[in-house]
């Protein structure tokens, strides 16, 4: 990959995307004009008689013609670069795949732009993408929805800039009168349709300019989080350190084969049954987490009143168009009111009583939390392993008493799939369960679990005679 991967803020993450926008601009510009203004014209051209319909479509398209940034910037990513022959044979599946998804499930998404890997590059659909899509855009924030707030203020106030300034191009003695125009007393057709014409062509300028900038961002926060999802940053490290000691850990094993003796091969060894063994260990369970959006509803949009006063575009009066972008509006209220009134309704539990509080988890992290799998005393038995010179089952077992209690007496929300770092920020979240002592434990039990370091004997010490996690001290603790 042409780009550092390491965990990033979200401002950071959309960053690097407009750093590869700019890097991979020409190349973005061109695949734009081969790919999407031929599809532009074809609409525009049937469209000329009422080339206000024309702006719609292309409009409404628009989440077909962000996938062109997104298929340069995926292919550049990896040091690979588009010809045109490879852009016309793309052509057909960027403009065609998945146009129902595209262009009414997530069409008025705001996380549009971070989605839009999902189903191109990911290429999943139904439950698996609504999976995807939640656990991404749970991890991206709000950074989405700023980010098309932002793409809609930089699209629009560069297509009004170009109109302005093509207005203030035309020489005084042929420049109309703007506000017979505006006002409707216009006579003739002439006029305003060229000014419809211009207006389209300037935003579709304008599209084409700002788009790819906005995908890229969008693919930034992507990146970003599959980076924290699935440790991308670590995996290329590992190879990075395998690269480098390749060579000197061939010679060795050439080294070692060669005065290794006759005995060892006769060494019945199963690799498959070794490693079935290592992955049933409890450190390689898979975790899994649920998370929760909420679903804004979408209320209609009321036009102001001197909308009507227009004198229409492209012989097409104002008002009507007023009328149904505001009966539009409407309908997607309705039918969006409606579809959350449906799962809201299936989601009520029978009879129409609360739903029961779920069960206390018996493991986090593969380690057992019940309450009768510890012994009375945690701290006897503790200072017990550390005397036999049992260092990490004393630490584990300080680790895994202080979940017990914090589980089931603490009572913090702790789950089955949750990370050390999730039971230290949700202990945080709640007081009287002793978060420093907690995070202080969690950050000796991870050194001694992951890296192998042990901590001094008065960093223990003081851990056990600070333990607040006794049966009779909640008040304490």
């Amino acid at each position: 990959m042409i780009a550092e991967v390491r965990p990033r803020n979200h401002w950071e993450a959309m960053d690097l995307g407009w750093v590869l926008a700019r890097k991979h601009y020409p190349a973005l510009l061109k695949a734009w004009v081969i790919m999407v203004w031929p599809v532009w014209a074809v609409i525009l051209f049937a469209c000329r008689a009422e080339p206000f319909w024309g702006l719609v479509l292309i409009w409404w398209l628009k989440p077909l013609a962000e996938r062109v940034p997104l298929l340069v910037l995926s292919r550049e990513m990896f040091g690979e670069s588009l010809t045109v022959g490879l852009m016309w044979r793309k052509w057909p599946r960027v403009w065609f795949r998945h146009l129902f998804a595209d262009l009414v499930m997530t069409r008025l998404s705001p996380s549009r732009h971070v989605l839009l890997p999902v189903r191109q590059l990911e290429e999943l659909r139904g439950k698996a993408f609504a999976q995807r899509a939640a656990r991404l855009t749970g991890r991206c924030g709000a950074a989405p929805w700023l980010l098309q707030a932002l793409h809609l203020v930089l699209l629009h106030s560069l297509s009004l800039s170009l109109f302005l300034f093509v207005a203030a191009m035309i020489p005084e003695r042929y420049a109309p009168d703007w506000e017979l125009f505006l006002s409707g007393e216009w006579e003739g057709e002439t006029f305003p349709m060229l000014v419809l014409w211009a207006w389209i062509v300037l935003y579709a300028i304008s599209l084409s300019l700002v788009t790819p900038l906005c995908v890229a961002a969008g693919f930034g926060l992507y990146l970003n989080a599959r980076t924290k999802m699935e440790g991308w940053d670590i995996e290329i490290a590992f190879r990075k350190l395998a690269a480098r000691i390749g060579a000197s850990a061939l010679a060795i094993a050439l080294l070692i084969g060669a005065v290794q003796p006759t005995w060892a091969a006769d060494d019945e060894w199963e690799p498959q049954a070794a490693m079935e063994e290592i992955l049933a260990k409890p450190e390689f369970k898979i975790h899994t987490r649920t998370e929760y959006r909420t679903v804004p509803k979408l209320g209609a949009l009321k036009l102001p009143g001197w909308f009507d006063g227009l004198g229409g575009f492209g012989g097409i009066p104002a008002a009507p168009i007023a009328n149904g972008i505001t009966y539009l509006l409407i309908g997607l209220a309705i039918i969006m009111v409606a579809v959350l009134l449906v799962k809201w309704i299936l989601a009520m539990p029978k009879g129409g009583k609360p739903q029961a509080k779920p069960s206390v988890v018996s493991t986090v992290m593969g380690m057992n939390v019940q309450q009768d799998s510890l012994p009375k005393d945690i701290v006897a038995a503790a200072r017990k392993l550390l005397g036999e010179g049992d260092f990490d089952g004393a630490v584990a077992l300080l680790y895994r008493g202080a979940l017990v209690w914090l589980i089931h007496r603490g009572e913090v929300p702790i789950q089955e799939s949750d990370t050390e770092a999730d039971c230290v920020a949700r202990v945080r979240q709640l007081e009287g369960v002793s978060a420093d002592y907690f995070e202080q434990l969690t950050r000796i039990w991870s050194a001694a679990a992951y890296g192998a370091r042990r901590a001094g004997p008065g960093e223990i010490d003081r851990l056990l005679e600070a333990w607040p996690y006794h049966a009779n001290r909640k008040e304490a603790a």
